[in-house]
């Protein structure tokens, strides 16, 4: 462990940005990983925090690991780049890497796939008998909401009534988007005449061309120039 966090330590020093590709090598067998990340020590850290309890998803750097020690390993950057990269970018630096040095190559490396960012499959995997309890009581649960003569404790209940007093709406002084991208906004909407008393409804699109600003009343609720207001919406009341 010691040898590690020294490791670590003396890349993050010659890693300035704390951002690249890196790389795992076994010295017992002289086969390696390689990876990317735009954390480098962070991700270090867990991939060893998963070998020391026997629960990395990479069996093959698992199984070195446990035959080897930790002692065996080294961790080193191999290429530093600039922490404001785009993840793509770092994503096609690394597929560079497994290109030329083929670390998915079992007798060269412990990468289990060619392609770069793509999660090692879950095939053949073997799950313990309290694993198979966990999926299958979960699997039950998941069920009985199937049930077609299930039914649900929440069932006519308001936010309130579940939640208790102290509840707040969410959507409450959200503001909502609305069309702006030049298309005709057909939604119905009845704006009250503040002078005349009146209520007449049209479109949004038909609103607009008479010069009403229709985003302005629905975030803000203002009262126009031309004294209208919002009084409701079929879309949003």
């Amino acid at each position: 462990m010691d040898n590690l966090q020294n490791t670590i330590h003396k890349n993050i020093k010659n890693n300035t940005t704390n951002a690249g590709i890196y790389k795992i090598s076994c010295t017992s067998n002289n086969r390696f990983y390689i990876g990317s990340s735009l954390h480098i020590n962070t991700r270090i850290r867990t991939h060893f925090n998963h070998l020391r309890k026997n629960k990395h998803l990479n069996k093959s750097l698992q199984n070195s690991y446990n035959k080897h020690n930790e002692t065996s390993f080294i961790v080193e950057c191999i290429e530093c780049v600039s922490k404001d990269i785009n993840y793509k970018d770092l994503i096609l630096l690394e597929q560079k890497y497994l290109d030329t040095l083929k670390p998915w190559n079992e007798k060269i490396g412990f990468n289990n796939c060619k392609i770069a960012a793509k999660p090692p499959s879950r095939t053949g995997a073997v799950f313990t008998e309290e694993h198979k309890r966990n999926i299958a009581n979960a699997q039950k649960e998941r069920h009985k909401y199937r049930d077609s003569n299930y039914i649900s404790p929440l069932k006519g209940r308001t936010a309130k009534e579940i939640h208790g007093p102290g509840w707040i709406d969410p959507r409450k002084g959200r503001r909502v988007k609305f069309n702006t991208s030049g298309k005709k906004d057909i939604s119905l909407l009845t704006l009250f005449h503040v002078q005349t008393n009146n209520t007449v409804t049209k479109t949004c699109y038909e609103w607009r061309k008479e010069g009403i600003d229709v985003n302005a009343l629905k975030c803000n609720r203002q009262v126009t120039s031309k004294h209208w207001s919002l009084y409701n919406s079929g879309r949003f009341p």
